[in-house]
């Protein structure tokens, strides 16, 4: 089989859509050779060692590194931009040209894995699966005023966005042309059928190849239950994130004089107001670890250390870092919403239900209570994770299911 992969986010560096892109690319080469599409920024990233490597996979590096604002809102805006552009001017007619001297058997657009982003490829008259795509779901108003300011304006500018988007003819078409799409989560899958996709079946863009679930869950064994109870949020520190949901309830354990100690290995635009947040709260040093990003064994280590992984997002497609902790035996503790509502189940961690904010920092606090006075519960839990990422989100379960899909568009075309 020859395939196609449009990922512009396409490097084993780097996290959340270029991680998808990479890993996508990886394992596809187990059904055939490979093309994938990607930006000029992944070039950096890729070694000619990879790629010796990876003899099935062929990639094409389209279009240059543009500088960014040191605005984070308005650099969001400029990569989506470039993103829309890079798709319209360079990787349709290259695609064209490459598919006339390759004859692909399917095209499948990965990355940007959100809805709102139309790819043109499904113009080249073969077999098209869009997705997995996520970005369907929306932070519930009653959450909003647990925002920075600007990350208030982020949502609302988000919510315009995907209104225009609904009306695009560009989107519709692309939808309607899709042979399936495929969908992240349900809040998804929802807006896809609404769009007017004939097709839509669900699929996680996150998995893990063998030696990648070893690695996370190579300490387990020796993993001490014991003394403060050590929680860890990671990624970029985004108000949609839900840390201020967190640091309330943290507030609360405080108070209460249970011993904690809360690890946040990311940093953002939201952590100066978070961070002042955590101070009005009453939260030093001593209880909170502001850190940067997390790399190699620091990041590893750090997730061996810990017993609960807190991140109550109020909207999140997979949620990676998460799935990451779980497989190194964190127990989660999330808002069931979004990708990390559906992945976590009361089997193996907590997924909070969805009132009011006041609601919902009461079910942290009780739940990181319980975990705290009984360990043999946060043992047992966190074993439960790690074994629900090894069976249900590795690299064969997801070729199993991407090659039903590949052989279901194949026999539909």
């Amino acid at each position: 089989m020859k395939i196609l992969l449009s990922a512009i986010a396409c490097n084993p560096v780097t996290g959340s859509d270029a991680f998808f892109g990479w890993s996508a690319a990886r394992a596809l080469t187990s059904l055939g050779e490979v093309h994938v599409l990607t930006h000029g920024f992944s070039r950096p990233f890729i070694s000619t060692e990879q790629e010796k490597a990876l003899p099935s996979i062929k990639f094409h590096f389209l279009g240059s590194p543009g500088k960014l604002s040191r605005n984070g809102l308005v650099a969001r805006l400029q990569s989506w931009q470039g993103c829309r552009l890079w798709q319209e001017r360079l990787v349709l007619p290259y695609a064209e040209e490459l598919n006339a001297l390759e004859r692909f058997d399917l095209v499948h657009h990965v990355t940007i894995s959100s809805w709102r982003l139309p790819s043109p490829l499904w113009k080249l008259g073969i077999p098209f699966i869009w997705g997995p795509l996520g970005g369907g779901e929306e932070t519930p108003m009653a959450f909003r005023p647990l925002l920075s300011p600007p990350a208030r304006v982020f949502e609302v500018l988000r919510r315009m966005s995907s209104f225009r988007a609904k009306h695009s003819k560009c989107l519709r078409d692309c939808a309607h042309s899709s042979s399936i799409a495929l969908a992240a989560n349900k809040e998804s899958a929802g807006v896809l059928v609404k769009l007017g996709c004939s097709r839509v079946e669900m699929l996680s863009p996150a998995f893990f190849p063998p030696n990648r679930i070893s690695r996370f869950e190579r300490d387990l064994p020796s993993k001490n239950w014991n003394g403060p109870l050590r929680i860890f949020s990671g990624g970029n520190l985004e108000g949609r994130k839900g840390v201020a949901l967190s640091l309330q309830a943290l507030a609360r354990l405080k108070c209460e004089r249970i011993p904690f100690i809360y690890q946040i290995g990311g940093g953002g635009a939201e952590k100066p107001f978070l961070q002042k947040l955590a101070k009005e709260l009453g939260l030093g040093p001593e209880d909170i670890e502001f850190g940067e990003g997390l790399t190699g064994s620091n990041y590893s280590d750090a997730l061996h250390r810990t017993h609960v992984y807190l991140l109550p997002s109020l909207r999140e497609n997979a949620g990676l870092t998460m799935m990451e902790a779980m497989l190194a035996g964190c127990v989660p503790v999330v808002l069931k919403l979004g990708g990390p509502g559906e992945i976590v189940t009361s089997d193996c961690g907590y997924p909070i239900p969805v009132e009011n904010p006041a609601a919902a920092v009461e079910a942290i606090t009780s739940t990181l209570r319980e975990l705290h006075e009984n360990r043999a519960q946060c043992k047992r839990l966190g074993e439960a994770a790690s074994a629900r990422i090894r069976s249900h989100y590795s690299e064969s379960a997801y070729l199993e299911e991407i090659r039903r899909i590949y052989q279901t568009a194949l026999r539909s075309s």
